[in-house]
């Protein structure tokens, strides 16, 4: 539990001086509709093991006064021998353009049941013209299930 909170006190703190470097204005979306993957390392804190996990979400971003926002859907499934399933609802954060922060409640699908979950990540973005590439961090909550993932994100503008 101590390293979920700071986990999220780190994403936080980050993009606050990331927000705060920046002395222009939050830029208008450039990109309305983003396809984003994700891949990497998965810690399940209850069973103690490393897996591989796999998100694959759809945002549309848009821009309120001084705030890049986003929403959408998300998938996510964690491979290994009690393989799960979430779908969530994104609601996305661009304090800077290369960096998104998202929270995301939805629903986990395990062999044995279907619970509430929220997932918390962050994204950091290199960008190849409409390809963004960088590291991801998630951290996932429900009732039978806390887990990290650290991993790379590919996204495309659609």
């Amino acid at each position: 539990m101590k390293l979920i909170i700071l986990t999220i006190i780190l994403v936080v703190f980050v993009a606050t001086l990331n927000a705060q470097v920046r002395d222009d204005h939050v830029e208008e979306t450039a990109h309305r509709h983003h396809l984003g993957f994700a891949g990497g390392g998965v810690y399940v804190l209850k069973e103690k093991v490393f897996a591989a996990g796999v998100n694959l979400h759809y945002n549309y971003l848009f821009h309120i006064k001084n705030l890049n926002l986003g929403t959408g859907l998300g998938f996510e499934a964690i491979l290994d021998r009690h393989t799960h399933y979430a779908a969530n609802i994104n609601f996305t954060y661009l304090p800077i353009h290369a960096l998104s922060i998202t929270a995301a409640p939805g629903l986990v699908f395990t062999e044995n049941e279907t619970a509430f979950s929220v997932h918390f990540e962050t994204d950091y973005a290199f960008e190849l013209d409409k390809i963004h590439l960088g590291p991801t961090i998630e951290v996932a909550v429900a009732k039978e299930d806390i887990h990290l993932m650290l991993g790379l994100h590919l996204g495309f503008d659609l």
